[in-house]
């Protein structure tokens, strides 16, 4: 699934997953506190995901240097971050053991 993270605005009304209208008031009073907070939502902006954190907090998060970047670049940096595909799993020593005995099973015929 592809993460979206915006800047909370206050002026606008999100929604939880479930269709509840998420309220500051009663759910996360930090959003009154006047600080830039980050939140996750959908492409569409409208549905709220996670607890809202400071962007100096979510880029230390997901290790992103975000020092020389605007607040508006530094949030599509961590987003651009958050959506790299996992890396592909280094083989275990079982796999590389299991390799090794069907290639000697090949070598053997």
């Amino acid at each position: 699934m592809k993460v979206y993270l915006e800047f909370y605005n206050p002026e606008k009304t999100y929604y939880y997953p479930n269709s509840k209208i998420a309220t500051p008031e009663q759910d996360f009073p930090i959003l009154l506190s006047g600080m830039r907070l980050v939140i996750e939502t959908d492409s569409e902006g409208i549905y709220f995901y996670t607890a809202p954190v400071s962007l100096n907090m979510l880029a230390d998060r997901h290790d992103v240097d975000i020092t020389g970047l605007s607040d508006e670049e530094a949030l599509q940096a961590i987003e651009d971050k958050m959506n790299e595909p996992y890396p592909e799993p280094e083989p275990t020593s079982e796999d590389r053991i299991a390799a090794a005995l069907e290639y000697q099973n090949l070598l053997s015929m």
